[in-house]
């Protein structure tokens, strides 16, 4: 029970420092709006937003949920400062910590991957047969990103580099899960799911089962230093 409450109480914080600043949420639901209509624009002008496979539609969305998700991770350990970082080691175990920071990051790139998905049927239609594959696969997919650029994000603070040793470390490993999740996400176009859809479930929750154990094994060794 201590552990929850320490999750909870740190997630809580963090939208507490959130909604205190909140140009910061603004400027990534910004950079999603923008993105979203850069790609409605350059469809539009080639014509070729009327003859939009759902596949395409796929991977368009799940590009930019991934970068949206790195953009929300990152800036989440680039604001903490020192004296911070100082505050929560002296209150929570390292444990409770990153998976309070994986929550937090989880939830934020649900939201906005929610609005994202609005404003793709908005101005790009909605292909979507199964509310309950879509919300399924988009819940698994944000979670398995927040993950594996969470832990990825904490390496490179703790150990005092920029973003740029995040991005080299991180999007090696995010293709295989951008892959799985772009086929079971597939399966929402569908009034029936096919064959493979077990089999892609299966792949995808060992692509966030993986990064999760790897973050509780590893970061309380990061943790000390």
């Amino acid at each position: 029970m201590k552990f929850l409450n320490g999750i909870l109480a740190y997630v809580l914080l963090e939208f507490k420092l959130e909604f205190r600043s909140k140009f910061a949420l603004a400027s990534l639901l910004m950079y999603v709006l923008s993105t979203i209509y850069l790609v409605y624009f350059s469809l539009e002008y080639q014509a070729l937003k009327a003859d939009l496979l759902p596949a395409l539609w796929a991977v368009f969305f799940w590009l930019i949920t991934l970068f949206t998700t790195v953009n929300a991770t990152f800036r989440s350990f680039s604001k903490e400062g020192s004296s911070r970082m100082l505050f929560y080691y002296t209150l929570l175990d390292a444990k409770t910590f990153v998976l309070a920071k994986i929550f937090f990051n989880a939830i934020v790139s649900w939201v906005l991957s929610v609005v994202s998905a609005l404003m793709f049927i908005v101005v790009l239609g909605n292909p979507i047969q199964n509310l309950g594959i879509f919300f399924l696969s988009l819940s698994i997919g944000t979670l398995g990103y927040s993950i594996l650029f969470t832990y990825i994000s904490a390496i490179a603070a703790r150990s005092g580099a920029n973003a740029s040793l995040s991005v080299i470390l991180g999007f090696p490993l995010a293709i295989p899960l951008l892959t799985i999740i772009v086929k079971l996400f597939g399966e929402s176009f569908k009034t029936i799911p096919s064959s493979n859809f077990d089999n892609n479930l299966w792949i995808a929750l060992a692509f966030n089962f993986i990064p999760m154990l790897l973050s509780l094994v590893l970061f309380p060794y990061i943790w000390r230093d």
